[in-house]
């Protein structure tokens, strides 16, 4: 599968390799499921889901998912969304400069024109050992809210580090 379509905008691997088609892959699913929970009544009325936290406004919601816990954050931030979306999205690579909890973040490779892989890392914190992540993602404009989904993935170019917990 060198090329998914979701939401009406193809993604083609600039690459084609297996590792990067499962990527993907993977990207694709999450975009599907995460847009599906967005879109769901019980999403939109907080059915189903606990609050586990509120301050200024912003309220933070969970819920458990066959694949886990899954968090909301809904608050609203005075910045069009336009501009939030690309530091979010061709931001990643400065995480570090802002966020004491993060070692390192970088985009390991683009895979189309709106999905890539990116790696974070992430300090020891007290008697915690520091995690790393890699993960394919992938963007949609959807109406007008920008949607980023993600899913954990692997690739040969970036194996499990030393002294991290993957």
């Amino acid at each position: 599968m060198s090329v998914v379509e979701v939401f009406g905008v193809s993604d083609t691997l600039h690459e084609k390799s297996a590792e990067h088609e499962k990527a993907l892959a993977l990207s694709a699913e999450a975009m599907k499921e995460a847009v599906s929970i967005f879109d769901s009544a019980d999403f939109k009325s907080n059915d189903g889901w606990k609050k586990e936290a509120e301050d200024n406004g912003s309220t933070v919601h969970s819920k458990n998912f066959p694949y886990g816990k899954l968090f909301a954050l809904r608050t609203e931030i005075n910045a069009p969304a336009s501009v939030l979306f690309q530091d979010h999205w061709d931001g990643v690579e400065q995480l570090s400069s802002w966020n004491s909890n993060i070692q390192s973040a970088k985009v390991l490779v683009k895979l189309g024109d709106q999905s890539d892989v990116i790696y974070n890392a992430m300090n020891d914190i007290m008697i915690v050992k520091g995690r790393d992540f890699v993960g394919g993602r992938m963007w949609r404009k959807v109406g007008e809210s920008y949607v980023v989904a993600g899913k954990s993935t692997e690739l040969a170019l970036m194996p499990a580090q030393k002294g991290k917990v993957r």
